[in-house]
């Protein structure tokens, strides 16, 4: 262990924090000492991280992004629900059209229509617990290696007769 798990379990124990109340007491002492100790300064000052772009959305960003064919009915099929299409202005329709499907990170999915946002589904009361695009089937199965027998095709065992 580093200096600092092995150092701070042992200042808890001796102060007798129990609880987190005492236990964020005692880091509040041991942390300004510990630091002004064992503390090294940075090789290069700079900060290694850039600032986020203004007007960035987050959202878009930290999503998983599929393009998915809009179907004949206007509906797009993901995480396990289909998603209506509301109709699009001097359009008829969306089918056959290509677009792009968010699913966030909180479970809800987003369609955009290149920058325009078509609908917007709220993330299911288990948005936790995301889901695999196609639904919730099982994981397949693994075989193991013992019992794979690869397949191996007429024409190729007639040439060695």
């Amino acid at each position: 262990m580093g200096t600092l798990q092995d150092r701070l379990l042992t200042e808890l124990r001796l102060a007798g924090a129990n609880d987190r109340a005492a236990a964020n007491a005692v880091l509040a002492g041991f942390l300004p000492d510990f630091n002004r100790r064992f503390g090294v300064p940075a090789a290069n000052p700079v900060p290694a991280w850039r600032p986020w772009p203004d007007g960035l959305d987050p959202d878009r960003v930290f999503a998983f992004k599929y393009r998915l064919k809009v179907a004949k009915d206007d509906t797009v099929c993901v995480a396990g629900q289909s998603i209506q299409l509301p109709a699009a202005p001097r359009r008829f329709a969306y089918a056959g059209k290509m677009v792009e499907v968010h699913l966030r990170l909180d479970g809800s999915v987003t369609v955009f229509d290149g920058e325009r946002e078509l609908v917007t589904a709220k993330a299911p009361p288990d948005a936790h617990n995301l889901r695999a695009l196609q639904g919730n089937r099982p994981e397949p199965s693994l075989v193991p290696a013992a019992a794979y027998v690869p397949y191996v095709h007429q024409s190729s065992i007639r040439g060695r007769e």
